[in-house]
């Protein structure tokens, strides 16, 4: 099958933005907290430039999530399988380490 990579990089700068989104409404919620761990750690507080990094991987992980789900449903036929088999391939890559 051939893969549409112009809709392909849509979804996955989709799914980048939710992460980051999802990331950033848990700032009030959190609070101080990260702030409080990072100094009891002898680190100092979130920069700028570390939270550009968050993001810059957050979107990484998004275009990653979707070409993986693209890869999955193209190797098996569009329905129910692919969703199901999905969630498994993607835990084994963070499950084994090499």
């Amino acid at each position: 099958m051939k893969i549409n990579f112009k809709s392909l990089l849509k979804a996955g700068l989709v799914a980048g933005i939710v992460i980051i989104l999802s990331a950033i409404s848990m700032v009030p919620v959190v609070g101080n907290e990260m702030d409080t761990l990072l100094e009891s750690k002898g680190l100092p507080p979130l920069s700028v430039p570390d939270m550009i990094y968050f993001c810059t991987i957050s979107l990484i992980f998004g275009f990653s999530l979707v070409t993986l789900y693209v890869v999955v449903k193209n190797q098996f036929k569009p329905g129910i399988r692919p969703l199901l088999l999905f969630p498994l391939y993607f835990g084994l890559l963070f499950i084994v380490r090499v």
